[in-house]
């Protein structure tokens, strides 16, 4: 059976001269965790971009720890593909799951 639903990712790619490069990233725990991706800032034409950034929440909420203890938190997940379509990303992601 499929995770997909309970694990969701975020793709990304973009395409130059006929080929889509890119990467898929996400937390390896299903929870209530989000994801979020952009530009730090906005460029106008001509300009360099700013970074472009990835972040996210686990959605653990607000808890106590004392002095000392650990929490185990989730693994991120990177894949990189280039093709000239999303299929080799879809690829990519299966291999890598698999391995």
């Amino acid at each position: 059976g499929s995770a997909a639903e309970h694990v969701p990712i975020l793709e990304f790619g973009i395409r130059r001269a006929g080929r889509l490069r890119g990467f898929a990233v996400g937390f390896e725990w299903s929870s209530r965790w989000h994801m979020e991706a952009g530009w730090e800032t906005p460029s106008f034409k001509g300009e360099s971009r700013s970074p472009f950034v990835v972040s996210g929440n686990i959605g653990l909420g607000t808890f106590d720890m004392d002095p000392g203890e650990e929490v185990q938190l989730p693994p991120v997940h990177m894949v990189f593909f280039e093709g000239t379509d999303w299929d080799p990303a879809d690829n990519a992601i299966r291999a890598y799951t698999r391995k």
